[in-house]
């Protein structure tokens, strides 16, 4: 397994390209990726299908300072402040764990982080939820998703200094409405920066051995950082008029159609 792992604090919108290079690196070599580092806010990390408008307030994050982005996993929005983040790209669903289906894609890939975050003793669990439990309550948010030509890509998103979910004063109404976090609320991950490289280290390792691989360290000049968001209907097209919603258990479902229709 490719482990690329960067303690030092990068911009958000490189992180985020970093994750597009791992999915580059896996079609490239076809190897499993992991990329860890820590990230400095402050931003937004949308879920890939995410309607920017339906989950922030974009004017007040622009006026604040807030970059807004796109990371390649589905699920809920992750705030930044001072994070760490890991994307893990798998050429195929069963590449770590041969008995993983499309359900317990979360279930089965989860392990090995826990098991990294076990060894620098922080006491994380997986609730069968869309984050990890850290001292019994959300703490990592995760996110994934299966691509057609059969990959599968994860993010887990921690807060060093502040909780990963969105803050309330910069949530859309819509996205206000749900209840990322099943009534509790979140934590920081609870570790201070003295314990990030000994914690990179850990979920690579964890992760490797899970599956049965060993890490091979991959190490990139960082990329030119991804571009922030601009437009609150982002990434639905111009031509296009939302002709109905609906707030689910899991989130918002938006269907939007032709403006000629």
């Amino acid at each position: 397994m490719r482990v690329w792992s960067v303690a030092a604090p990068v911009e958000a919108a490189v992180a985020c390209a970093m994750g597009e290079r791992a999915l580059e690196r896996l079609r490239t070599t076809g190897d499993p990726v992991l990329v860890g580092r820590r990230v400095q806010g402050p931003a937004v990390l949308l879920g890939a299908r995410q309607r920017c408008g339906a989950v922030v307030n974009l004017p007040d994050c622009l006026s604040q300072g807030v970059g807004v982005y796109r990371r390649a996993t589905l699920g809920p929005a992750a705030w930044v402040s001072d994070a760490l983040w890991w994307t893990l790209c798998l050429p195929a669903l069963t590449t770590l764990f041969a008995d993983a289906r499309p359900e317990t894609a979360l279930n089965r890939n989860v392990r090995g982080i826990l098991r990294g975050l076990a060894r620098v003793g922080v006491a994380a669990t997986y609730p069968g939820r869309t984050f990890l439990s850290v001292r019994g309550a959300p703490g990592v948010l995760l996110g994934y998703d299966l691509l057609p030509d059969g990959a599968l890509v994860l993010d887990a998103v921690a807060g060093l200094d502040a909780p990963v979910f969105l803050p309330e004063a910069l949530r859309a109404p819509e996205e206000a409405a749900i209840d990322r976090t099943w009534g509790r609320s979140p934590v920081p991950l609870g570790v201070d920066a003295a314990a990030v490289a000994p914690l990179l280290d850990a979920v690579a390792d964890g992760v490797a051995r899970s599956g049965g691989r060993e890490m091979v360290p991959w190490v990139d000049p960082l990329p030119t950082g991804a571009a922030a968001l601009t437009t609150a209907d982002d990434p639905v097209p111009a031509d296009m008029a939302l002709r109905g919603a609906a707030t689910v258990p899991i989130g918002r479902v938006e269907v939007w159609g032709d403006t000629k229709s």
